[in-house]
């Protein structure tokens, strides 16, 4: 299965440990490289999209509020997507689309 290029940088930060969605928000709101952030509207539906596509799972816990915790880990198939190609393919899309290119 493939991913965003915001789908593999999740990967690479669950390959590290499991987290909570929260939790890999904090974690991207610094820029990667410099150049890319990452807001939690743009976090929370890509991860509802990894688990979909099986490449993360969570455990539902009680939260501190209302919802319940969810804690996400990286699956086997997670981990083989980011020893593919395709990452490299998606993350420089990302890089080519989020940087303004001199072309005059």
């Amino acid at each position: 299965a493939k991913a965003s290029a915001l789908g593999y940088a999740l990967l690479c930060l669950l390959v590290r440990g499991p987290s909570t969605g929260y939790d890999l928000a904090r974690r991207l709101r610094r820029p990667i490289g410099y150049y890319w952030t990452a807001r939690h509207t743009q976090i929370y539906p890509e991860l509802a999209r990894l688990t979909a596509a099986g490449l993360v799972s969570y455990e539902a816990g009680s939260g501190p509020g209302p919802r319940e915790k969810k804690t996400y880990t990286i699956t086997e198939s997670g981990r083989d997507a980011l020893a593919s190609r395709d990452v490299h393919a998606a993350m420089y899309d990302a890089m080519r689309i989020s940087l303004p290119l001199g072309t005059s």
